[in-house]
């Protein structure tokens, strides 16, 4: 099997720096993926750069496949739920998006001077437990019932560290899953049970094939994602992959589509070039 090239993600809102990071990358043989920022009003009227629905599916989707750096500007916004209108409470910022999964940094950082250099000693590691470790969870649709998808220094929760691993264990686990702060339980699929995906890649460690969890629900019956949204009713339950994707399980039905998430992105596009 072909060993796939490191790639780096840039996220641009200005589009001034897309030269110097191609550049950096193209001298390590570095694949470059550039991935733009639409401009929208948040319910509170602010203004916020967001990458668009389809951008941030395969860029989660990219992180489980390769390793990938993720170098942006600005303060960039992910959507947790794809449903318009976009709201400040239904979207994370980039770099608590790519936590645990990517190498990434801001342009306006102090290490942006040397985040080649930073990447590629990123790329040496197997920083991985297995598919027990909680760093493996799309923590964009776990709910966490404390903060460890953000920043170290920001969080006591920082999943780097083994101890705040174990201590999450102990916060989340219950019997043979684990149950988020919206008491849904995601149990792992057994072996036997696992289909539908191509095996896939955290921290340098591959998980086996298909694997996957069962997630059930027993308050509210909506789940989403960066790109759908599903409503799984009680005694059913919904397949969620490592890398953000979902499947169709039991009891289950999709209440907003990827097809709507691309037409939703267009009408923004146009929204965004006359903002501009």
């Amino acid at each position: 099997m072909t060993t796939p090239l490191p790639c780096v993600q840039h996220v641009c809102v200005s589009g001034e720096t897309a030269d110097a990071v191609m550049a950096m990358a193209s001298e390590r043989d570095w694949e470059v993926v550039r991935l733009n920022c639409v401009r929208l009003v948040s319910g509170k009227g602010r203004i916020q750069d967001v990458l668009q629905r389809g951008d941030a599916v395969r860029l989660y989707e990219d992180m489980h496949r390769r390793p990938v750096a993720v170098v942006y500007e600005g303060q960039p916004r992910v959507r947790t739920d794809p449903r318009p209108p976009f709201r400040d409470d239904r979207a994370v910022p980039l770099l608590e998006f790519c936590r645990y999964k990517s190498f990434s940094v801001s342009l306006q950082s102090n290490l942006a001077a040397r985040w080649d250099d930073d990447f590629e000693s990123w790329l040496a590691q197997i920083d991985c437990e297995g598919a027990s470790d909680p760093r493996v969870l799309p923590f964009h649709i776990f709910a966490a019932k404390e903060r460890y998808d953000i920043l170290a220094g920001q969080s006591r929760y920082d999943l780097d560290e083994a101890a705040q691993r174990q201590r999450f264990r102990c916060v989340h686990l219950h019997r043979r899953g684990l149950v988020d702060s919206r008491k849904r339980r995601w149990e792992s699929a057994r072996a036997e049970k696992r289909h539908g995906r191509e095996p896939q890649t955290v921290r340098g460690l591959r998980l086996g094939d298909g694997f996957h969890w069962d997630v059930t629900m027993t308050q509210s019956p909506v789940l989403t994602t960066s790109s759908v949204t599903w409503e799984v009713r009680r005694g059913g339950y919904i397949n969620v992959y490592p890398d953000g994707h979902t499947r169709k399980g039991k009891g289950c039905k999709q209440t907003w589509s990827a097809r709507q998430s691309k037409a939703a992105d267009e009408v923004e596009r146009q929204q965004s070039r006359s903002r501009s």
